[in-house]
Parts: structure tokens; C-alpha cells; sequence
């Protein structure tokens, strides 16, 4: 069995590679970015996506801005060339899952895609011979897609992936918002926080789900149908708390509770009420037209298809190949860089810290210093007021006090002149 060649769309970077390998499984020619990267689509060959089934995204690449949602899937297809003896065996793997028919193929393509703005994996073995013939689903996390009766954490893992897809495109809409010279420093890091929900799509999924698993479910089918509910409830405002930004600036803190209301808990009411999730129909037909409804999973078949690609800089020339593809790439669509801002979800961060990038539009240290400054003033005037606030009580309570005894003392009086 051997790989003949392999091509990958949007892996690491935009657009389309194509890497081919000799009978000894060398890369010898193609059109490709980096040579180097070729470990790494091996290790997922063999098998590494089953350890990143909710996210691809460390794989996806930074766009610059918005394509059509085909240009922007993810997808790498491996073909293998099978002797009769690996055509044999594949036969006998399937036959173990119920497949009656043996596979007269002897060319497949191992897929793994991504069908935007999903970035989870969905893995097939697609015949490239007898192109009648089923496409084989690979995959044990596809389940959650197809119960028809779901529980509380399946619909929130559910409602997260759409959301973040939802929101990864939704962030191209931000990015070409006009917006005034004197907000652009804060803007910039509001758009941070819309990407790091996709960047860091995982603790984002488990942190959001977490907070709306805390909150009490006939709260949210009998209340939950307007943003309002959410910024009231102490577990959504301690997850919005965890985004320093959104702790300074109330604006953009209504503004994201909105998006996340718009993308992901609109509809939470009545999926709550009938157990069951809109969101599942459009990924449910990706599922369906890569033939993963019913998907298999074994060792064995994941094991099937373990091989091992090598290079060879010594005997073959890569640069041609990284030429022809950097010749044909449309540089508007690579991201270039720009501010960022570490640790977005980071629980109990007061100040955001600043990377910064060598790059002509960067922000300037003096306006970072400013609303630093700014921060720390607001800080300090919220102290001042909590204490003014605590001195006014405790002088009502003396009064108060004073006012009970005056009123006994008088009482007293009033019982001795009886």
C-alpha cells in the first residue's frame, strides 16, 4: 500500500498544495508552501485528528478576510494505492462493522475536512476506482449529531461549535466596521476578543457551556428570551467577567452578550423545551454527504492506514515546488499580523498584556500607556465611591440606632409619669 500523492486546501495557509511521492514514499515534486509540513499532515494521516474531534482550528489558517464559504473549507485528501492483499484486508476490517458487500477499489482517498465555518474534523475513505461504490465514514464523535433525544451537555457542546463557526464569520463583518480615530485603540481589542472565541475555541466552548450549565433550567425556559436574562445572571456575568475588556468597557460588554445571544442562546428556550437543536440540521448534512451518519471506528481501521512519508533534500530540489505556490498565492487573503492580546480568558486578569508586533500600523506605546492609565483611574475612583458608600451606612446605622434609643428612653419616661 502507498501513498501516491496528497492534497491539502487551507492547511496552516490559504489555498490549495499538492504534494507526490515516489514508490518509497518520498516527496519527490508538488506544489507546496513548506516540505516540512509534511509530519505533520502524516501524523494526522495516521490518526492524530481523533485527539482534536471538537476543534481543528490549530491546523485552519488566518485569513485575511472573507471568501466564499467553499474557498475557506479545510481538506486534505491522501491517495493510497492498495495491493490486492491491503484490499483483502480492508475488506475483512469492514466486514467486522456489518458491510456485507466487499469494496472492489483498489485507489481511496483518505479525507479529512472541515466544512466552514465548522472547523471540527469529519474523516472519510472515499473510492477513487469504482466511484459508485459508498464513501466509508471514519469517526467516533459524529453520534451527538444524529441522537434524537438529547442531554444538557451534548446540546451545549452542540450549540458552542455552531457558535463558533457562527462567529468566525461573523468577525469578518466587525473587522470592516468604520470606526473613529480615538476608538480604534480599544476597538482593536475588541476584535481580539471575537477572535480569540475561535482561536481558543475549545476553553471557550467549555467555559460559556460551564456557565450556562449553571443556570437553572426552568430559569431559562421560562425567562430566557431576551438578552436581558443573561446579563442579570451571575454565572453568564462571571464568564463575561473572565474577559478583562469586557470588565472595563460596558458598551462592548453589552455588545458581546448581544452577539453571543444572536449566535448561540436565542434559541436556547426552546431547545431546552424540546430537547433537540436547529443548529444540528446544516452540520448533520455535512455529516450526511461525507458518509459519516454511520461511521466506523477501530484501532485496527485507523491503523489500516498508518504510513510513513520522508524527505529527501539531499536528492530533490523543494524550491521549485514552494516557488509555483508562492507565484499563485493572493497575498490579500494571508493574515499579516496585528496587535494581540495574550491570555483573553484568563480568570481574575486585571490588565490585558500587550504583544507587540513589528508592523507599520501598529498601535502606539503612548496610547497604550494612556488607557492603562485610564484603567487604573477608573479602578481607583470605583474604590473611593465603594468607601463613601460604606461610611453612608454605617452613619444610617447610627442614626438609626440612635433614633431606637431616643425612642425607648421615651417610652420609659412616658411609663414612670403613668
Amino acid at each position: 500500500m502507498q501513498v501516491k500523492k496528497i492534497i491539502v486546501k487551507n492547511f496552516l495557509n490559504p489555498g490549495e498544495q499538492k504534494f507526490v511521492f515516489n514508490d518509497d514514499q518520498v516527496l519527490t515534486r508538488g506544489i507546496f508552501h513548506n516540505p516540512n509540513e509534511i509530519p505533520m499532515i502524516n501524523d494526522l494521516i495516521n490518526g492524530s485528528w481523533i485527539e482534536s474531534t471538537m476543534s481543528f482550528e490549530k491546523y485552519y489558517p488566518k485569513f485575511a478576510k472573507k471568501l466564499k464559504n467553499k474557498d475557506m473549507d479545510f481538506q486534505i485528501d491522501a491517495l493510497f494505492s492498495l495491493e490486492k492483499e491491503d484490499l483483502d484486508e480492508l475488506n475483512r476490517i469492514l466486514k467486522e462493522f456489518g458491510v456485507a458487500k466487499p469494496y472492489k477499489s483498489r485507489a481511496y482517498y483518505y479525507s479529512i475536512k472541515c466544512v466552514y465555518p465548522y472547523i471540527f474534523p469529519i474523516v472519510s475513505l472515499v473510492p477513487a476506482e469504482f466511484k459508485n461504490e459508498p464513501i466509508i465514514g471514519i469517526g467516533n464523535h459524529y453520534d451527538k449529531f444524529f441522537k434524537s433525544s438529547l442531554n444538557k451537555r451534548d446540546i451545549l457542546t452542540i450549540m458552542g461549535i455552531s457558535a463558533v463557526g457562527k462567529i468566525r464569520d461573523k468577525y469578518f463583518e466587525y473587522k470592516n466596521f468604520d470606526v473613529r480615530d480615538e476608538q480604534k485603540v480599544v476597538y482593536r481589542r475588541y476584535l481580539d476578543v471575537i477572535k480569540s472565541t475561535y482561536r481558543y475555541d475549545e476553553e471557550f466552548i467549555k467555559k460559556l457551556g460551564q456557565a450556562i450549565y449553571n443556570i437553572d433550567d426552568g430559569d431559562i425556559i421560562n425567562y430566557a428570551d431576551e438578552v436581558e436574562f443573561f446579563l442579570r445572571n451571575e454565572n453568564f456575568t462571571n464568564f463575561l467577567d473572565t474577559i478583562p475588556l469586557l470588565r472595563e468597557d460596558e458598551m462592548l460588554r453589552h455588545d458581546f452578550a448581544q452577539l453571543l445571544f444572536d449566535v448561540y442562546l436565542v434559541d436556547l428556550k426552546w431547545i431546552y423545551s424540546v430537547r433537540t437543536s436547529n443548529d444540528i440540521v446544516e452540520i448533520r448534512q455535512n455529516l450526511f454527504d461525507n458518509g459519516c451518519e454511520k461511521a466506523f471506528y477501530s484501532k485496527e481501521l485507523i491503523n489500516f492506514f498508518k504510513t510513513k512519508l520522508t524527505l529527501d533534500k539531499k536528492l530533490f530540489d523543494y524550491s521549485v515546488s514552494i516557488n509555483h505556490f508562492n507565484n499563485d498565492l493572493d497575498e490579500s487573503v494571508v493574515y499579516k499580523g496585528e496587535p494581540q492580546f495574550e491570555k483573553i480568558f484568563e480568570k481574575g486578569a486585571v490588565e490585558p498584556k500587550f504583544v507587540e508586533i513589528k508592523d507599520p500600523k501598529k498601535v502606539k506605546k503612548t496610547k497604550i500607556k494612556t488607557m492603562k492609565e485610564k484603567l487604573k483611574k477608573t479602578k481607583k475612583e470605583e474604590k473611593t465611591e465603594k468607601k463613601i458608600k460604606k461610611e453612608k451606612v454605617k452613619k444610617v446605622l447610627k442614626d438609626t440606632n440612635a433614633t431606637k434609643k431616643k425612642i425607648e428612653k421615651e417610652s420609659k419616661i412616658k411609663k414612670i409619669d403613668k
